[in-house]
């Protein structure tokens, strides 16, 4: 569970990246997003306390509370770029396994003796 979790932060950070190529919402030059997506997730992935995948869950969480903050609702329906549209839905997918994924490799972490991978 804990390489899904990773795998999922991936994905949601390759959805905002596709945003920022799209030109869709206010990207700085250097969108962070992606950035920490991807450190979190090697961050899940290597280090070996109990509590780490849960990271990903807050983080997804995070994302998502964002996202309905910003009244960007309307963007899963409109089609206009594709690219922004489609990177939008592969964040939200990765974003929800990632909220998922996290949950329950913590769960099984603290079921188990040692980290599950």
């Amino acid at each position: 569970m804990t390489t899904i979790t990773s795998g999922a932060l991936l994905t949601a950070a390759v959805g905002i990246f596709l945003q920022y190529l799209s030109g869709v919402g206010d990207f700085p030059t250097i969108p962070p997003g992606p950035i920490v997506l991807t450190v979190l997730a090697v961050i899940v992935s290597f280090l070996p306390w109990r509590w780490v995948p849960i990271l990903g869950t807050l983080m997804g969480i995070s994302l998502i509370v964002g996202f309905f903050l910003n009244e960007s609702v309307d963007r899963f329906s409109d089609l206009t770029p594709l690219l922004g549209f489609l990177g939008l839905w592969i964040q939200v997918a990765g974003v929800i396994a990632a909220i998922g994924a996290g949950a329950l490799a913590t769960i099984r972490n603290y079921q188990h003796e040692t980290p599950s991978r």
